[in-house]
C-alpha cells in the first residue's frame, strides 16, 4: 500500500463522516466507547449491536480501542458539518452497529496505509515509542484513585490553587468536583441538561458556570480548536499521521449542543481535571511550576515511605562544593546510612510534539533538555560521593541513579535515551569536574510504573529491577514488564496507600453526600 490506497481510504472516511449528523455520531462514539467498558446494557439504548460485540476482550473481532474512538471524533471535527440533502442516501445511521463498524474499519485502513509508506524514512522504534504514548494511558486508565490523588497532591498546594482561581475565578478543588460530578453523570448518559443544580454539594451556579468554561465548547469552537491546533503542530513537527493528530476532547471533553451537553468519552473528563491541569498551570511562571515540581518530590517521597517503610527514604540535601552550596538530587534512599538509590524527579509533562514528533528532542528540545539536565545532576552528586565531597557514604553494592518523570517520557525508546545521555555528556564536559567513570546508565522510569513495581514487588525485588533495566537486556522495558520477567507476575498486590479523602477536600464532599443518601 502506498499514498494512492492512503488517499483513497482517507476520502472515503472523511466522506462518511460528514453524512454523520452532530449528536448522532457523538451518542455512537459514546455508546461505543460504553460497550468496550462493560456498560453494554446503557449503550443498547444507543446503539443496536449483535449480541457478541457485547464481547469487547482481547482477541474478539469487535473489539474497538478507546484511542481509535477519540481519532475518530478529531476527524469528524475537521470535516465540513453535515447538510441534509434529498435522498434516502443522504445521512449515516449511527444507531447502527455496522456503521460504527465501517468508521473503524476504514480509520484502521487509513493508518495503516499512511504507516506503509510514511515510516520508509523514519526509525520504525520511534513508531513503537508514538504508539506507546497514544495506547498507554488509555490501558492503565484514567479513573482510579492513583491518578486522581497523585494529581491533585501536586496541583492542590496553596501556591497553584491561588494561581488557578486568580485566573479562572473557580477555586481548583470547585472544578475538579465540578467535573467529577459530570463525569459521573455521563457515565450513565451521552447527553446531560446544560442547567445542572449541584447544591448538595455546595456549588453556585458560577462555579458550575466557569469550570463549565473550562470542560466545554460548541461544535464551531471546537472546529476551529482542532483546525488551529493541527495548524500550530505541522509548524512545529512537520505533518502528522492521522492516528497522532492533536485531539480537542483533550482541552475540552464536553461539547454543547443547544441547552445539553455532550461529552463522547467519559473518561477525558477525569483526564481533564488531574493530568490537564498542568497544562493550565505551566503559564504561571517559575514560582507556579516550581511548586509543583515541590509537591512531586514529595509524593514520590511519601508513596516509597508508606510502600517501603524499611528504607530510609529522604529528601534532597545541601552541602558545600568549591565555596558554593549544591543541591543533592531529590529523593535519596539509604541503608545503614549508605545511599543505594538516587532519584531525581522531572514533573514536566509531555508536550505535544515531545509525544508524536518525527524529531522529538528537537521539536520539544528544552523539555528533553531537563531530562538530561536530570541525568547530569545524578552524575555530579555520584562524583562528589566518590570525591568525599557530597557528605554520604556510597552502598557497598554501588549506587542506582534513577531520573523520574510523571509522563512516560522514555519507555519503549532505547534511542531517545541515547539522544538524552548524549546531551547529558554534553552538559558533563562543558562544566566539568564529572569524570567519565562517573556517569553509569541511568534509569529512566514514570510515576506510574515505578506505583505499579512499588505496590507488586519486594524491597530487594524493587532494586534488582531497578539494575537490570539499564542492561540491554531490559533497557527500553517498563518496570513493571521487568519484573513479571524476572520475578513472575505477583498476585498480591499492595493497597495503595493513600486515603484519597484525605488528600482532596473536594471528595470528601462527595463521599459525605454518599454516606447521607444511605442513611
Amino acid at each position: 500500500m502506498g499514498r494512492a490506497s492512503y488517499n483513497l481510504k482517507k476520502k472515503k472516511l472523511h466522506k462518511l463522516l460528514s453524512k454523520a449528523t452532530y449528536e448522532e455520531f457523538l451518542r455512537m462514539i459514546w455508546a461505543a466507547d460504553a460497550l468496550q467498558s462493560g456498560r453494554a446494557d446503557l449503550a443498547e439504548k444507543y446503539l443496536h449491536f449483535p449480541r457478541e460485540a457485547a464481547d469487547q476482550s482481547v482477541g474478539s473481532q469487535y473489539k474497538v480501542h478507546p484511542w481509535e474512538l477519540e481519532t475518530l471524533v478529531g476527524e469528524f471535527f475537521s470535516c465540513p458539518p453535515f447538510v441534509p440533502k434529498d435522498g434516502w442516501n443522504s445521512t449515516v445511521d449511527c444507531s447502527d452497529y455496522n456503521s460504527l463498524a465501517t468508521f473503524i474499519n476504514l480509520l484502521r485502513g487509513v493508518e495503516d496505509a499512511e504507516v506503509s509508506f510514511s515510516l520508509k524514512a523514519k526509525d520504525v522504534l520511534l513508531e513503537v515509542h508514538r504508539i506507546g504514548h497514544r495506547q498507554f494511558k488509555w490501558q492503565s486508565g484514567y479513573f482510579n484513585t492513583p491518578q486522581v490523588a497523585r494529581y491533585y497532591f501536586i496541583y492542590g498546594n496553596e501556591t497553584c490553587s491561588q494561581y488557578f482561581f486568580e485566573k479562572y475565578g473557580v477555586k481548583l478543588d470547585d472544578f475538579m468536583l465540578v467535573g467529577f460530578a459530570l463525569f459521573s453523570g455521563f457515565l450513565g448518559y451521552p447527553s446531560v441538561e446544560k442547567k445542572i443544580s449541584l447544591k448538595d454539594f455546595g456549588l453556585s451556579s458560577v462555579d458550575i458556570d466557569r469550570s463549565l468554561e473550562l470542560l466545554s465548547v460548541s461544535r464551531q469552537e471546537t472546529q476551529n480548536l482542532v483546525f488551529n491546533v493541527r495548524a500550530q503542530c505541522r509548524l512545529i513537527s512537520g505533518r502528522l499521521t492521522m492516528a497522532y493528530q492533536p485531539s480537542p476532547l483533550r482541552v475540552f471533553p464536553i461539547v454543547v449542543s443547544g441547552d445539553y451537553l455532550i461529552c463522547p468519552l467519559p473518561a477525558l473528563i477525569i483526564y481533564r481535571i488531574t493530568a490537564g491541569i498542568y497544562y493550565d498551570l505551566m503559564r504561571g511562571g517559575a514560582k507556579i511550576i516550581n511548586a509543583a515540581n515541590e509537591r512531586f518530590e514529595e509524593y514520590v517521597l511519601r508513596y516509597l515511605t508508606k510502600i517501603y517503610g524499611d528504607y530510609s527514604i529522604t529528601r534532597s540535601y545541601s552541602y558545600a562544593f568549591n565555596g558554593n552550596n549544591i543541591d543533592s538530587p531529590d529523593v535519596l534512599i539509604s541503608f545503614d546510612g549508605k545511599v543505594r538509590v538516587v532519584i531525581e524527579c522531572k514533573a514536566t509533562k509531555l508536550s505535544f510534539p515531545a509525544q508524536f514528533s518525527d524529531r522529538p528532542t528537537a521539536d520539544a528540545k528544552h523539555a528533553y533538555d531537563q531530562i538530561s539536565k536530570g541525568v547530569f545532576q545524578l552524575w555530579r552528586y555520584f562524583s562528589h560521593l566518590k570525591e568525599g565531597v557530597a557528605e554520604r557514604q556510597v552502598h557497598d553494592d554501588g549506587v542506582i541513579g534513577v531520573v523520574l518523570t510523571l509522563d512516560p517520557w522514555l519507555v519503549a525508546s532505547p534511542e531517545l535515551q541515547d539522544k538524552v545521555l548524549a546531551k547529558s555528556n554534553v552538559l558533563a564536559d562543558e562544566k566539568g569536574g564529572v569524570p567519565v567513570e562517573s556517569r553509569p546508565p541511568v534509569v529512566f522510569c514514570d510515576v506510574v510504573d515505578v506505583e505499579d513495581v512499588a505496590a507488586s514487588f519486594s524491597e530487594t525485588q524493587f532494586l534488582e529491577i531497578l539494575s537490570q533495566s539499564v542492561t540491554n537486556d531490559f533497557r527500553g522495558w517498563s518496570l513493571k514488564n521487568i519484573g513479571n520477567k524476572i520475578f513472575g507476575e505477583q498476585q498480591n498486590r499492595k493497597q495503595y496507600p493513600f486515603n484519597l479523602e484525605d488528600i482532596a477536600p473536594w471528595w470528601r464532599k462527595i463521599k459525605d453526600l454518599r454516606d447521607r443518601r444511605r442513611r
